[in-house]
């Protein structure tokens, strides 16, 4: 089997001179255990942090090891340590790395107090570890319950922001006294309420939102009462109305606290939503609508960039070129063929521009990896001292960081060179599914709800023209523009990114 051994040693309290405290001694003394249990053991690279407090998680050794375990790509297959406290002083933290290490089935050695995750005995112990964790979550929440309680039981304010109308009486005290700047509106806001004026003359009275103007109607602090989860206390401070003005306004509010609006069903459904964008800034459109004097609905995109420009489309007329632009857009195996052949020379070209980068890229790495390995070398051997060990953290944490730079460099290059889940690759699969886009839509003419969703997998952009026609751009790289009632096909958009190829069979 293959060990890692962290060890671990905290800024403060530290005595390099002290043997129980080095993390030379910590790995020898893992390394030596290890090897009486199972002597033919192989071990990875050491893995240590250096000044860092066990209080928290954010170690850069301790960090990796979780990023491999969530990766599920660590090389080894046991984790040692010397004591469990190295590892972390919070049980949580414990718990998470445990869990980790279950999942990627992995094992965990404690040298020091005989815990090893690959025998019962060594399970157990963890499971009393998670037994004790839950039971200090369970126990946190009780006291937090109990002491709001105990503050509404008393007639006072749990927590959070003191409703409109009053005021604490001090600054940590949780009574409340009546605000006489912003009492009188709260009283007229029932009022309104309770007269039958509505939630338009209520909000008018209090000037906030009608979400909000709800909210405070169904409050009881306003009648003396405190609410505290799904009970209610007798509270002190002094009620702003009446119990029969209070009735007279429950009596008259919807039966639900989120009732919907009247005719919600029946809201238009914009077909172009989140795919069309202003043909002049770029931005996106969003649905707009409005009612002229006669009481009919128009309808519209409107420029979502409204402090410098105020463009918009009718929606009815842009959903209508939309529709004709994919189902009269015919896909001949020509047309396809061409735009295959463009999208593979650029991926030939693509790949041309980063192969020299990624190799310098990884034999930039391979040195990093040397001077990393020589760097633990350094500690292990007992060369850095209590003088130099703040300049070798510094040097191991840059060199750390270096190294994660240039691997995310590599993968990013690689991918766009043709690797795993190309991006080029995706949009030639996409474009050999085209010929089937426009029979599709065709399927779903009379079926709004599923017409958008084939508009929002299928479509990346559409962008209005300003001679009244219509521009799309599919998510895998081919375009379309229907302009003065002809469809032409318009090659290939800047490729930066692409989407895998996704079909209607996704709409339900």
């Amino acid at each position: 089997m293959r060990y890692l051994i962290y060890s671990r040693v905290s800024p403060k309290g530290s005595s390099f001179g002290a043997s129980e405290t080095t993390v030379a001694d910590q790995a020898r003394d893992c390394r030596a255990g290890v090897l009486c249990r199972d002597p033919a053991a192989t071990f990875a690279e050491p893995v240590i942090d250096e000044l860092f407090s066990g209080a928290t998680d954010n170690r850069p050794g301790y960090r990796r090891i979780l990023a491999d375990l969530e990766a599920g790509a660590p090389d080894w297959d046991v984790l040692v340590v010397r004591h469990l406290d190295r590892l972390g002083r919070s049980v949580s933290d414990l718990c998470k790395i445990v869990k980790l290490l279950e999942s990627a089935g992995k094992g965990l050695v404690v040298q020091a107090q005989g815990i090893d995750t690959t025998t019962p005995g060594g399970r157990m112990v963890l499971f009393v570890l998670s037994a004790v964790s839950q039971w200090e979550r369970e126990m946190i929440s009780e006291r937090i319950s109990m002491k709001t309680r105990a503050i509404a039981e008393g007639g006072g304010w749990t927590a959070g922001n003191v409703p409109p109308g009053y005021l604490r009486r001090g600054k940590r005290d949780n009574m409340l006294v009546v605000d006489p700047a912003t009492a009188p509106a709260i009283r007229a806001m029932f009022e309104a309420f309770a007269s039958g004026q509505g939630i338009a003359a209520a909000v008018k009275a209090v000037g906030r939102p009608r979400s909000r103007c709800y909210e405070m109607a169904r409050n009881p602090v306003y009648i003396g009462m405190i609410p505290c989860g799904k009970e209610t206390y007798r509270g002190k401070q002094e009620p702003l109305i009446t119990r029969t003005l209070w009735d007279a306004v429950q009596s008259r509010l919807p039966a639900e606290k989120h009732a919907p609006r009247p005719n919600a069903q029946k809201a238009r459904l914009y077909l172009l939503a989140g795919v069309i964008r202003c043909w002049k800034c770029g931005s996106v459109m969003s649905p707009y609508s409005s009612r002229g004097r006669g009481g009919k609905q128009y309808t519209y995109y409107q420029c979502g960039n409204t402090p410098t420009c105020h463009n918009r489309v009718k929606a009815d007329t842009m959903e209508a070129l939309a529709f004709q632009a994919v189902k009269e857009a015919t896909y001949t195996p020509e047309s396809v063929a061409k735009v295959v052949a463009a999208l593979q020379k650029r991926k030939a070209t693509a790949m041309q521009q980063t192969t020299p980068e990624i190799a310098e890229l990884r034999r930039k790495a391979d040195a990093l990896a040397r001077t990393r390995a020589n760097l633990t070398r350094a500690m292990t051997d007992g060369v850095i001292t209590k003088a130099n060990a703040a300049e070798w953290n510094i040097s191991f944490g840059e060199c750390t960081q270096e190294q994660a730079n240039v691997k995310a460099r590599i993968e990013l290059l690689t991918l766009r060179a043709g690797g795993k889940d190309c991006p080029y690759d995706a949009a030639i699969e996409y474009a050999r599914a085209l010929p089937g886009v426009s029979k599709e839509v065709c399927q779903l003419e009379n079926d709004p709800e599923a017409l958008r969703r084939f508009y929002q997998l299928q479509i990346k952009t559409a962008t209005p023209l300003e001679d009244g026609g219509l521009e799309i751009v599919y998510t895998g790289g081919p375009a379309v523009r229907l302009s003065n009632g002809m469809v032409e096909h318009i090659g290939l958009e800047p490729m930066t990114s692409c989407m895998p190829c996704r079909r209607s069979s996704q709409l339900s």
